[in-house]
């Protein structure tokens, strides 16, 4: 119970701090308002110019093929649904279409492989669509990405339609006119039925382009603030001590476990509180869904246990609380930085900054909330939750100690 009871008392201070409430809840969802207003028009869809898209077509349908998957491709990108935000240039060669992202004259370059209508039709292992984005135009790269992956799901999931008409009905012809019909339901501009192409998505299916966008700004951000939360709850011993409370709760029937216990446990139900709402806030306002209950709680459990534990070793290296907010803004900016929760929306990032990100709690607590955003399970996020966990408790393991031995050499002398 005086477990309970310190953690409580702490809760309550820091919800009188109004500094902390505005760094805990107002900063993320400020910055993550403002990307959404600066990308989002009144209408609610992004403002973003139209982007030049070369496509290489080499695919080369097999013998007696039903379709050519390459050229059905190209048709659907061209599909005037998509002329707003994409413009097909046919090229020959895919050397031709990178020299034009190379040199400007447009912002992506699709090459379609030789084996594309072999792989649709079960014929070859697999089939890659190679894209080419200019790292200038970040965000219209996100587009050309977003639409040729609608495009492409749209395919093979027409394909895969036909080759289970195709098992289940007598002879090729059935099957060729099967996969052909799929084909057509999945280009059928006329009728409609080119959604499975277009850029809006039919209503309660996944999320817009902003609102993903908004769901990556906001993740970062209630990362990174959650961090600075860790290690302010984690100073408050410090500030307890210089107050002089900290030695009187030691001249009570309470010991020093308890007394650190408490302390960090309401360091825990602080970043519970700015999490749920952050989460709440953030869904309700920029109608952000954060993916499926389970993968949800485990990746905020993981979050605060990395925050609260990186919190605590930092303390161990400050002597003063004056000398604690340079050193924690210092650390935590620089770790958030090379988190990569500063580039949350960038694309085509080098390979150099995924793997820099690696070595920071944030990095991999950014990893396990991307995954959570794109509606994976558990199994996916397993890998991020456990070394964002390890890492935590592995703060906590070197910093409670020196934290243990400090603030109780103190009252003893």
């Amino acid at each position: 119970m005086k477990l309970l009871a310190l953690a409580w008392k702490d809760l309550r201070r820091q919800s009188r701090s109004g500094l902390l409430l505005v760094m805990m809840l107002g900063a993320p969802l400020l910055l993550t308002g403002l990307i959404d207003l600066a990308f989002s028009s009144p209408a609610g869809t992004p403002e973003i110019a139209t982007v030049t898209l070369a496509v290489a077509n080499l695919d080369t349908p097999p013998t007696g093929a039903p379709l050519a998957a390459g050229h059905t491709l190209l048709a659907a990108l061209s599909a005037p649904e998509l002329a707003p935000l994409v413009h097909v240039v046919p090229v020959d060669g895919a050397d031709a279409a990178r020299a034009m992202v190379a040199r400007g004259d447009a912002g992506a370059a699709l090459v379609i492989p030789a084996d594309f209508t072999a792989a649709l039709l079960g014929r070859a292992s697999s089939a890659t669509a190679t894209l080419t984005t200019d790292p200038a135009r970040p965000l219209g790269a996100g587009v050309v990405k977003d639409v040729i992956q609608r495009a492409l799901d749209g395919l093979s999931g027409s394909a895969l339609a036909a080759r289970l008409t195709l098992q289940q009905v007598a002879g090729p012809a059935a099957g060729a006119l099967a996969m052909q019909a799929a084909m057509l339901v999945a280009t059928d501009a006329p009728r409609g039925a080119s959604a499975g192409v277009a850029m809006e998505a039919p209503a309660g299916s996944s999320p817009s382009f902003v609102t993903r966008m908004a769901a990556q700004v906001m993740g970062a951000m209630m990362i990174f603030f959650v961090f600075f939360t860790g290690a302010y709850g984690a100073s408050s011993l410090l500030r307890e001590q210089e107050e002089g409370t900290l030695p009187r709760l030691y001249t009570t029937p309470t010991g020093a476990a308890t007394v650190l216990g408490g302390k960090f446990l309401g360091t825990a139900m602080t970043l519970a509180v700015q999490i749920a709402v952050l989460l709440s806030v953030s869904a309700l306002v920029f109608g952000i869904r954060w993916g499926r209950p389970l993968p949800l709680v485990l990746a905020s459990a993981a979050l605060i246990i990395a925050a609260a534990g990186f919190g605590v070793l930092l303390l161990a290296f400050v002597r003063t609380s004056r000398q604690s907010g340079p050193m924690f803004g210092v650390v935590l900016t620089v770790t958030g930085m090379v988190g990569g929760l500063m580039t949350s929306t960038f694309t085509n990032l080098p390979a150099s900054f995924e793997l820099a990100s690696r070595f920071t709690p944030q990095g991999w607590a950014m990893a396990a909330w991307r995954l959570c955003l794109d509606g994976r399970g558990v199994g996916a996020m397993a890998v991020s939750l456990v070394v964002t966990v390890a890492i935590g408790l592995a703060c906590l393991a070197v910093g409670v100690p020196l934290m243990r031995r400090r603030f109780t050499q103190g009252v003893a002398s």
